[in-house]
């Protein structure tokens, strides 16, 4: 039986997005499910092959030109569906190319993955905004990890209002055998960093901040990317008394997480990363950057916003100092896991009809 579940992913590189789609596609028929990956540069995605009936990797350039091979080579695959199921704003704007007529009669959904104010912010954005409104406005579903995110797919008419809903990230992350904090006053503070190394992730910022802080800090950095090669070189000139290991993509996350004290991410922009629910789920707390985004998630569970350097060095001693807090945190964070994976989802269940 041919694959009637078509998901369209414009990369997969072991991030949140992919992650997030991993807990999708495990509460849908394996069999039903075909998996097409648009451009180039894919890594780490082995895990969601397990999940599919069939993985097709177009690797087609990420340019222009790129863009109209991939909705070329896409449309069969389209045409064999019977749901489509876009999962971030690339594969919209591919989908939003050309004829969206397949759309109409397809039961398709779609989900944004990054505020729509952040796209809007670049003339390139906007322009890619005309595609992916083409192609959403045919969706049955839109869905967002973010209540905010909600709100602007509406207001800036993506979608109408009713067909759009806050659906949190599917995850199998799992609380079980989470490691208790440590306890007493900490002579040095273990911080996790895991991500995919991008401009968006505020690496630039690590060196600075560390300089900030006189408790000793020792830093991980977990995940791949572009900015590699700057981490690695981050890594081998840790400002005193610091030190930062660069161990690059992990299977074992959870692990890193129970050796860390909190989660560390000075990020540019989020919309609801996925590693603050994975955080989470060990016990641990975020400390983060001042955005939107985790003044919001600080009313969910953990999270320890800096505005500056400054901040963030008193945010590190709170946390090598107070044993109380981080036992206050790890329940919290517990509890706050918890909740979330009971969150009502219904995702899988449209596109399974």
């Amino acid at each position: 039986m041919e694959p009637s579940i078509l998901v369209v992913a414009p990369w997969l590189q072991g991030g949140g997005g992919q992650k997030a789609l991993q807990g999708i596609l495990a509460a849908m028929p394996r069999e039903r499910i075909r998996l097409v990956v648009l451009f180039t540069g894919n890594k780490n995605s082995e895990p969601l092959h397990e999940h599919v009936a069939e993985a097709v990797y177009l690797d087609a350039p990420r340019t222009p030109l790129g863009v109209l091979e991939a909705r070329r080579r896409l449309a069969p695959y389209l045409t064999a569906a019977t749901s489509v199921y876009s999962l971030m704003r690339a594969s919209h704007v591919v989908l939003g190319i050309g004829s969206t007529r397949v759309l109409k009669s397809r039961r398709f959904a779609a989900t944004f993955h990054q505020l729509p104010s952040e796209d809007d912010s670049a003339r390139i954005g906007r322009v890619e905004n005309v595609f992916v409104r083409r192609a959403v406005r045919h969706a049955g579903l839109v869905t967002a990890p973010s209540p905010r995110a909600v709100e602007e797919i509406a207001d800036r008419r993506f979608a109408a209002r009713e067909r759009i809903r806050f659906e949190a990230n599917a995850s199998d992350a799992t609380s079980e055998g989470s490691v208790a904090p440590r306890d007493g006053e900490l002579g040095t503070v273990r911080l996790l960093f895991a991500g995919r190394l991008t401009e968006q992730k505020g690496l630039d910022r690590i060196a600075d901040l560390l300089a900030a802080s006189r408790l000793p800090i020792h830093l991980k950095i977990a995940g791949d990317g572009e900015l590699r090669s700057s981490v690695e070189a981050l890594a081998g000139a840790a400002p005193a008394p610091h030190r930062i290991d660069y161990i690059g993509h992990t299977d074992d996350l959870p692990a890193e997480l129970d050796w860390a004290d909190a989660l560390f991410m000075p990020s540019r922009w989020e919309l609801n990363p996925m590693t603050v629910w994975e955080s989470w789920a060990r016990g641990r707390p975020v400390i983060a950057s001042s955005l939107d985004v985790f003044h919001d998630l600080s009313t969910q569970g953990p999270v320890l916003v800096f505005d500056d350097a400054h901040d963030f060095a008193e945010q590190v001693v709170a946390v090598s100092a107070d044993s109380p807090l981080r036992t206050r945190t790890f329940e919290e964070a517990l509890v706050a896991f918890d909740r979330h994976s009971n969150e009502r989802r219904e995702l899988a269940a449209y596109l399974a009809g």
